[in-house]
């Protein structure tokens, strides 16, 4: 029996959550190399820096590696706008709909609509994407919805968003790449191999993880949570 996609991504949310944090790199220089991860391998390591971008140092230069560890900071509600207003309960109901519809688990797409629109159906960006999912007019063609109206922007989001995950099925880095692949589109992670040397694109992968991980009504789920790194941060994700 197949397990559930939230079961299939904790491999890709635990690679992502390693890319999520920080460390800072000491060199026997003094220097001092603020980094978003790192992996040693014949005699160097491998430095993945705050804009994606890779450096390599030899370990005999790395005098010691300091973990960032977060500050806890109090929990507090994410607020979109009235609560008992019909609208927020009519965006939610949607948001539950099509997720369940294109089996994905609702706090990614509640995660992905606050990275793109900010759960705004009005918002449009410089490059011509529409609504809650920021769709491209023809991205929403070729789905055959209509991308102002809000419910058929977010069905046609997840149905994208889906298709972006079967894209890399098995792939231990399959959520960083689909969501990479929503952003900057398909081509571009086939090219790069992975997520591209894009700023935009790195924090909108750290951002929309880091809001998953955060969703306080559809976790990951219970195991996975165990699983997290116990010094995670649980805080709302910073502006990148």
């Amino acid at each position: 029996m197949q397990q559930p996609l939230a079961w299939r991504l904790l491999t890709s949310l635990l690679i992502a959550w390693a890319v999520c944090t920080a460390d800072t790199v000491v060199l026997r220089s003094g220097y001092r190399l603020s980094v978003q991860g790192h992996e040693a391998s014949d005699g160097k390591i491998r430095l993945l820096m705050p804009n994606g971008g890779w450096i390599a140092v030899l370990e005999a230069d790395v005098e010691r590696i300091e973990p960032e560890i977060p500050q806890p900071r109090p929990q507090t509600p994410v607020i979109r706008g009235d609560p008992a207003s019909d609208e927020s309960d009519a965006l939610e109901r949607a948001i539950t709909l099509f997720s369940a519809e294109a089996g994905l688990p609702p706090g990614l797409v509640r995660a992905v609509v606050w990275a793109e629109s900010d759960f705004q159906q009005g918002a449009i960006s410089p490059k011509g994407a529409i609504g809650l999912m920021q769709l491209m007019p023809e991205t929403a063609a070729e789905l055959g919805v209509n991308p102002r109206d809000s419910e058929q922007n977010l069905q046609g989001g997840t149905t994208y968003l889906r298709q972006m995950l079967d894209r890399f099925e098995g792939d231990p880095e399959q959520l960083l790449k689909a969501l990479a692949a929503y952003n900057a589109g398909l081509g571009q992670v086939a090219r790069h191999g992975g997520i591209p040397p894009f700023p935009e694109t790195a924090a909108y992968v750290r951002r929309v993880v880091r809001r998953y991980l955060a969703d306080g009504k559809n976790p990951p789920g219970a195991d996975a949570e165990k699983a997290l790194p116990a010094d995670q941060d649980r805080g709302a994700p910073p502006e990148d």
